[in-house]
């Protein structure tokens, strides 16, 4: 089931043909469409929500219009209204975003903002975008998306905002800089003028001055004050004297008028208003199943015209909901003379909202009736489609509302929440969940007689948390339970395949892992579960890469790709590993520039998708491509980012080895050996003994700090002790680098017959697959080994290719001072820097990300080794690379 987008929080309020008009403020709203932002902020009741309805109806823009509630706090939900809001703009807008936001992953909005951003841009008239009531955001992760919109908005977009409070936005920034309209509290009062008309319409008989100034007064102009007021004055003989009596703070007022407007209502109609107060919004048969009655259509069309504080909420005005402030009197009411019916009502709103698959609204008024067990019967009915759907922020926190005795007693919710806990990286609390799910299935109590499938679903649940901590023994013992118990759902037999072949890898056997994942692939492709094989695909192609199958690993990725366009899934965060592991497979063929957008699109997606594990291996790979572009600091800075990444998570070493390499690699080139060695020995690595699964890339390492030392002998016995893992695990792919450091081995001892031998076995191994980057990762040793190679006519074609690909023809003098040099995409963005160009004007010539764009110039200010834009371009000018 996919998510209900309420339509009515899209629409523009309807504003009322009585509406006094107020040209001063909507002559400087009309100022503000020039600008970025317009902010409304004021407390309740000053008419921010009417003033900026009346405006939009007649500002000459297209108006998006969201109006937020407190639900809006899940940044996925969130983001998918933005999306629908846009999209009165231009209908299909953000197809593909909100595509993905149904996708069974959870989303981070930040990371796709870019993409909305760039929706946005194509946009070709100007437009405006309301958020109404953003003061109920209180998610930090909105806040910052929403900075983000505002520092890389198109310039034919004006945002505005309603709030009763400042949001955590750049307001300081945006005033500096001209780009923020504000209107306050004082600027929203009603002047006399103004009160004068809206009283004489709102009472039908003109008010003496004297009158009209002491409302002034005494409201300070505040509309809701004012409205009350004339309810309760109309048609009252004695006006004088009731302004004279009353005083006070706004809060006075407001109770003082509502009463006297409450007072003058009849007993139903009465009764009705205090009974659907404890609805969020209203409809004609939401109203009659709450009330009992059957006149709720009625009702609220006859309040609408009696203009008592309902605002319809759609052009049909079938929906509608009460002013906040007559609301919170209503409600205020109803707890004081009838406390005991406020459960009930809850309660029935709950089941009504159930009814018509309003699901989020029927678990809220649940959780608002205090009545856990229809809670707890809501999520279980209908937590899988919310896990699915990636909502798992507001699942995680509607599993949360519940008390320990009844989750624990409710083992389907344990593992749905195991399993997201896990995915976020949050692995003790996984456990700890998964220990209450095996508690409350062992307890005959709780669940007298657990059914096969929940059974399985926790063993399902326990494998995976299991291949988060490495554990192959315990994912195997698992596994093999799911499996005998025979789940029904196939998505929960592929899941456990795919755990499986997990260990199979963890353990050397290959060839199992790849029979288990190959089984995934396809049960999941059968049953139509995208999140399943776009998972598993890629860590098939690892697997093959891993044997050195580079080609067969190529042919899975393109093949996940084929699926995932045909389902629309490019921007699913289920998607960002199978982006990673392409790119790795191009940064082995040096193919490098799209190596790095590649891997940069699966880090992004893989952010919003708080895939922890996956962000480790885009950061693994992206260290490799920088460091083979030259680029240190940008290498250095995925380092960092790694590491504490790592470090926050708890990661095993098995994710991290690599990592630990490549900067041990960086501190060997830079003559750091006692740094590296102490590391190493950190790390557990020892100059004897079998060499762990999880420990290859740090022996490799190892080897070439022994080369580097002088160490021929111990570096050789290294070599040999890899070799043989190498050959026993089956993982040939790193025999490549093996043979290739035995070369600069034997260059190293001048012992040419034992160097080409063992290059011509790494050619062997790397030409038929497309193997390159190994080769050209080791510079000037590799060109004497491999000019050496065609003088003695030791496979010359391909040791041709590879000089080639040190030396792509470009004129020595005008790249002696570059580290690396400019690929062609960063000249054409080099170019653009020159022109004067922002990073987001770039993005948007080059029809790139902003992320991607900011890569590119980070490789630039290191190849040229500069800190700005104006160093860039002045060296550029110098080395040539820029016309004068």
């Amino acid at each position: 089931m996919d998510t209900v987008l309420l339509k009515t929080k899209l629409y523009v309020p309807v504003a009322r043909p009585e509406l006094v008009p107020r040209p001063r403020l909507v002559d400087r709203l009309n100022e503000g469409l020039s600008r970025q932002l317009t902010l409304i902020a004021a407390p309740a009741g000053y008419g921010k929500t009417t003033l900026l309805s009346a405006w939009s109806a007649a500002c000459g823009q297209p108006v998006a219009w969201l109006s937020l509630d407190d639900g809006d706090n899940d940044p996925t939900r969130f983001l998918m209204y933005l999306v629908a809001a846009v999209q009165a703009i231009e209908a299909n807008l953000g197809q593909d975003i909100l595509a993905s936001l149904q996708s069974p992953q959870p989303s981070v909005i930040e990371d796709w903002l870019p993409v909305l951003v760039n929706r946005l841009d194509n946009i070709a008239r100007p437009f405006v975008l309301v958020l109404d009531d953003y003061h109920v955001m209180t998610t930090p992760a909105i806040h910052q998306a929403l900075t983000f919109l505002l520092e890389h908005q198109p310039p034919h977009m004006h945002l505005a905002i309603t709030t009763r409070k400042d949001p955590p936005l750049p307001l300081a920034r945006l005033r500096a800089r001209g780009q923020l309209t504000e209107l306050r509290q004082a600027d929203l009062r009603f002047t006399f003028e103004e009160t004068t008309a809206f009283l004489q319409q709102a009472m039908g008989t003109p008010l003496s001055q004297k009158d009209v100034a002491s409302l002034v007064s005494r409201t300070e102009g505040w509309i809701a004050g004012l409205q009350m007021a004339a309810l309760s004055l109309r048609d009252r003989e004695d006006v004088s004297r009731l302004i004279a009596a009353f005083g006070g703070s706004h809060e006075y007022i407001v109770d003082y008028f509502a009463a006297e407007v409450l007072a003058q209502q009849p007993g139903p109609l009465k009764t009705f208003l205090q009974q659907t107060s404890i609805l969020d919004r209203l409809c004609g048969p939401l109203c009659d199943a709450v009330t009992g009655q059957t006149a709720g259509q009625q009702t609220l069309e006859q309040l609408r015209q009696a203009n008592l504080f309902v605002i319809p909420l759609d052009s049909e005005r079938s929906w509608y909901r009460y002013h906040h402030l007559f609301r919170d009197l209503l409600h205020k009411e109803l707890q004081h003379e009838r406390p005991e019916s406020v459960p009930e009502l809850h309660r029935r709103a709950s089941v009504w909202c159930e009814e018509h698959e309003l699901i989020d609204e029927a678990i809220d008024y649940a959780l608002s009736a205090n009545d856990e067990q229809r809670t707890s019967q809501l999520l279980n009915r209908h937590a899988r489609s919310y896990f699915l759907r990636g909502e798992h922020v507001t699942l995680l926190r509607w599993i949360g509302t519940l008390p320990d005795a009844l989750r624990k007693a409710q083992p389907s919710l344990g593992i749905f929440q195991a399993i997201m806990l896990s995915a976020a990286g949050k692995i003790r609390e996984a456990e700890l969940a998964m220990q209450e799910v095996d508690q409350a299935l062992s307890n005959p109590d709780t669940c007298p007689s657990p059914d096969r499938d929940l059974l399985g679903q926790a063993a399902v649940a326990h494998a995976l948390v299991a291949t988060l901590q490495d554990d192959p023994q315990a994912i195997l013992l698992y596994a093999r339970r799911a499996l005998d118990l025979s789940t029904g759902e196939s998505g929960w037999r592929s899941s456990v395949l795919m755990a499986r072949g997990n260990a199979h890898f963890l353990i050397g056997d290959l060839a199992a892992c790849i029979q288990d994942l190959t089984e995934a692939i396809e049960g999941a492709t059968a049953s139509n579960i995208p999140l399943i094989v776009l998972v598993t695909m890629p860590k098939l192609a690892q697997t093959y890469w891993m044997q050195g199958r580079l080609n067969q690993a190529a042919q899975i990725c393109q093949a996940g790709f084929q699926y995932m366009a045909q389902r629309g899934l490019a921007r699913s965060p289920m998607s960002d590993d199978l982006f990673t592991t392409w790119g790795t497979i191009l940064c082995e063929r040096n193919d490098l520039e799209r190596a790095a957008e590649s891997v940069s699109r699966g880090l992004e997606l893989s952010r919003s998708g708080h895939v922890v594990l996956n962000q480790l291996s885009a950061c693994r790979t992206m260290i490799r491509v920088c460091l083979a572009q030259g680029n240190l600091p940008a290498a250095e800075e995925f380092i960092r980012q790694a590491e504490a990444l790592a470090k926050e998570y708890g990661i095993s070493l098995r994710h991290t080895s690599r990592i630990h390499e490549l900067k041990i690699e960086i501190w060997i080139r830079q003559g750091r050996y006692s740094e590296a060695e102490h590391e190493l020995q950190a790390l557990g690595v020892q100059s004897v003994g079998a060499i762990p699964l999880t420990h290859h890339d740090l022996y490799l390492a190892y080897a070439r700090l022994l080369l580097a030392q002088g160490k021929w002998s111990a570096a050789e016995q290294t070599l040999d002790r890899l070799s043989d893992f190498s050959q026993s695990s089956g993982q040939r792919r790193w025999l490549i680098p093996i043979q290739i450091l035995r070369a600069i081995l034997g260059l190293n001892r001048q012992d040419w017959p034992q160097a080409l031998s063992a290059l011509a076995a790494a050619m062997e191994l790397a030409e038929p697959e497309g193997f390159i980057q190994d080769f050209l990762d080791e510079g000037a040793p590799m060109i004497r080994l491999l000019d050496e190679a065609i003088r003695r006519k030791v496979k010359p074609a391909f040791a041709h290719q590879l000089l080639n690909r040190f030396s792509p023809g470009r004129p020595a003098e005008k790249s002696i001072d570059l580290v690396e040099p400019l690929s062609e995409r960063e000249l054409e963005v080099l170019k653009l820097v020159a022109e004067g160009l922002s990073n987001q004007e770039i993005a948007s010539r080059l029809y790139l990300s902003l992320r991607t764009i900011k890569f590119h110039t980070s490789n630039i200010y290191g190849k040229l080794g500069v800190k700005s834009r104006t160093e860039a371009v002045s060296k550029a000018r110098n080395l040539g690379l820029l016309s004068s």
